[in-house]
């Protein structure tokens, strides 16, 4: 009976500390991680062992999770929607904010929740054929198609490491037949991880763990007050704030989630736009941090629940998720946010957007390059657990053009293909047709100038058996070197044709590429070859040394 009226609470209060207590210490989840870490740390002999912690944001909007443990990483169920994981990976760089040292990693669950995709019991008409061997499993495999996008989400956002869980839902265990745990429900799931690993991950991985993200201006405040007081909270997992936090993908619009502490080092000196979803009790701190941001000129948006305290400048109706209405559920979201995008504009003009909610981009930046990825979220109900109608999992064609604001642009990669796309430039953007044929994803990179061709030269021109010899080289422009990260292809040969074990897949860093390859001492005697091919129009240059 004596809470505020204005939702507006001491930040010493009692109820508020001892919970924040409570869950970076109080609980020992932390404590102990941290504890383990650096046990471990001590003690391995092998001083590459690291350590990570998942989930690491089921737990309320406040730094700590995991201790000090290297890696903050998160599972992402992902349906109804693929694109959830580029949701909790925004979570998770808020999280890591209060320990910058940790590297962020993620997950794809390849297992599905029978309950929430395909539910046992519930009779559907055309039941898939693996119902009739799996009546009862609880667990069945993620469809390929959302696989293939999943990974595509993963990947996108500036990560230290993929993984993947269920194993038992890709491969057919003998051990493991029968109607209970994880099963194969799917055995086309392997095939499409199996291609986005080979053809983008590894060739591409290199470059997508330095590309850096670009810094935000849209910042999504989560409340830890408003989750003591108000039960708010995705906990990583769900309601509308992480509903919303999705969303703002369709919409185009790059953003930051932000948690109170970070508000109150400062973290909103450099937003324009504030977004405060279930933001009903505010601690008084960052309630002054807030209405001094709104003071400046930065533009608050907020829901129907928003502290009376605050009037925002922009409004948003909240979207109450329907799990046996996916697909409307989702066409309310997109309206909302599309909606939302129009009304900040002249506020913060967003770097890409898209003819159609379904091509969700993010862009990274290397000096003058931009790296865009493009994941076509299109999709429909297929015939695997489509017929239940809870999840559209397959995808379908779609076409549209990607507007990114630059004017600079001399040439567009697709890095997967290694070759040059069309593009035209129109007034302040540079526009680019997209067509796909499934929900698959595309990267392109963007570069003020074409590219030329490969230099470079190696230290030594003969080097004997169990020596070594060092390989530099450098990318040249049609105007000048080309300094940005870039993907290389580094292929080596002995004088029979047998490519070596020293072959791979690197990065230029600044315009360089140097690598030192040595010779087994039981190396064919002969003329060697080095290849370096860059990976984006696929050129390349051959360097040969003899090996005596």
């Amino acid at each position: 009976t004596d809470f505020p009226l204005s939702r507006i609470v001491d930040p010493a209060d009692k109820l508020l500390n001892y919970y924040k207590f409570f869950w970076k210490k109080g609980d020992g989840w932390n404590p102990i991680h941290s504890r383990i870490h650096d046990a471990f740390k001590a003690n391995m002999k092998y001083k590459g062992f690291w350590t990570f912690y998942d989930p690491a944001v089921r737990v309320p909007p406040l730094w700590g999770s995991g201790g000090n443990v290297d890696y903050l990483s998160h599972w992402t169920y992902t349906y109804p929607d693929p694109i959830n994981i580029m949701a909790n990976t925004s979570e998770m760089f808020a999280m890591q904010k209060g320990n910058p040292t940790q590297g962020v990693m993620n997950m794809t669950q390849i297992i599905c929740y029978r309950s929430q995709t395909a539910p046992v019991g519930r009779k559907v008409e055309n039941a898939p054929a693996w119902t009739s061997k799996f009546p009862k499993a609880p667990y069945i495999s993620l469809s390929p198609d959302m696989m293939q996008e999943a990974l595509w989400a993963q990947i996108s956002k500036k990560v230290s490491g993929i993984m993947f869980h269920g194993y038992n839902s890709l491969f057919t265990d003998p051990a493991s037949l029968g109607d209970t745990g994880y099963q194969c429900t799917n055995p086309h799931t392997k095939e499409a991880l199996k291609k986005i690993l080979h053809n983008v991950v590894r060739p591409l991985g290199p470059v997508l763990k330095r590309v850096e993200e670009r810094p935000f201006r849209i910042g999504v405040l989560e409340s830890f007050a408003s989750h003591v007081y108000a039960g708010r909270g995705s906990m990583g997992w769900g309601t509308w704030i992480f509903d919303l936090n999705v969303a703002l993908h369709w919409a185009n619009l790059h953003y930051g989630v932000i948690y109170e502490e970070e508000v109150l080092k400062g973290a909103l000196d450099s937003l324009s736009v504030l977004i405060m979803p279930h933001c009903d009790v505010l601690d008084r701190d960052v309630y002054e941090k807030i209405l001094a941001f709104q003071k400046r000129g930065g533009i608050l948006v907020g829901d129907e629940f928003l502290t009376p305290a605050l009037l925002p400048d922009l409004s948003i109706r909240s979207v109450r998720r329907n799990r046996n209405k996916p697909q409307e559920t989702k066409k309310a979201l997109q309206d909302v946010v599309l909606r939302l995008r129009k009304e900040i504009a002249p506020y913060c003009n967003p770097y890409v957007e898209s003819s159609n909610a379904d091509l969700v981009t993010h862009v990274r930046r290397d000096q003058k390059a931009d790296y865009l990825f493009i994941i076509n979220d299109k999709r429909t109900f297929g015939n695997y657990f489509g017929p239940y109608g809870m999840v559209a999992e397959k995808g379908v064609p779609n076409k549209g053009v990607i507007r990114i604001r630059r004017q600079d642009t001399g040439a567009v990669y697709d890095l997967v293909n290694s070759r040059m796309v069309p593009f035209r430039k129109k007034g302040a953007f540079t526009e680019i047709p997209v067509n796909f044929s499934t929900n698959d994803g595309r990267l392109y990179l963007i570069l003020p100038q074409q590219v030329k061709s490969v230099t470079g030269s190696l230290s030594s021109g003969k080097v004997a058996r169990g020596g070594s010899v060092t390989l530099k080289a450098a990318l040249a422009g049609t105007h000048s070197p080309i300094r940005s990260l870039h993907p290389v292809q580094l292929t080596l040969s002995d004088p029979d044709g047998r490519v070596t074990d020293d072959s791979t897949y690197g990065a230029m860093e600044k315009g360089v590429f140097t690598r030192s390859i040595t010779v087994p001492l039981d190396g064919k005697k002969g003329v060697w070859r080095v290849t370096l091919r860059e990976l984006a129009s696929g050129k390349g240059k051959t360097f040969t040394f003899l090996v005596y």
